[in-house]
């Protein structure tokens, strides 16, 4: 079982990450995250994208 199912299994429909610095936010968004619309310092990447990433 891949990590966007599990995911899945709880409702959830997307990761959230707080990056601790400039240069791990830029890590994230190379794999698609994006700001969050609440608030700039969290990322989050919607989990149709993850699938779409992950295959």
């Amino acid at each position: 079982m891949d990590v966007a199912s599990v995911l899945g299994c709880f409702r959830t429909r997307s990761v959230l990450t707080h990056p601790i610095d400039e240069d791990a936010a830029r890590f994230y968004t190379r794999f698609g995250f994006t700001a969050s619309p609440l608030r700039q310092q969290q990322l989050l990447l919607l989990l149709k994208d993850a699938r779409k990433i992950l295959r």
